[in-house]
């Protein structure tokens, strides 16, 4: 098993909400910005319906913040990969052609996702 932890883990944001069905998936974007921005160390771990964060053509209802583009300023955060919670062929599907510049996108098992839980100081899950 590879290690995905990386070095210094303070926070750990997990999403597992639809985007726009909710506030929920813009809080926890919200979030991962926030620790970056203040020089927290932070990992970001999509799941379940959380994983349509991904999808590039999905697009913003009016008055709403694009999340996807959101994602894709991640390394100016000093966050360079985003876990999602998915067997690789599903992260492929929802990636399609499509790569973020700059950003690794990494399918983790229960295993590493445990992992990353047990090393982190602080868990938010939205």
């Amino acid at each position: 098993m590879s290690s995905v932890l990386p070095e210094g883990n303070t926070w750990l944001v997990i999403i597992g909400s639809a985007p726009y069905q909710s506030l929920r998936a813009e809080a926890g974007v919200d979030a991962v910005l926030g620790c970056g921005a203040f020089g927290q160390s932070v990992s970001l771990v999509l799941k379940s319906h959380g994983l349509e964060l991904l999808r590039a053509d999905r697009v913003a209802p009016e008055g709403q913040r694009n999340l996807y583009r959101q994602l894709t300023s991640l390394p100016l955060y000093d966050v360079a990969t985003i876990h999602a919670y998915a067997d690789s062929a599903l992260l492929a599907s929802l990636l399609g052609d499509e790569s973020i510049e700059d950003l690794t996108v990494t399918a983790i098992d229960a295993l590493q996702l445990r992992a990353l839980i047990a090393s982190s100081h602080h868990v938010l899950s939205f």
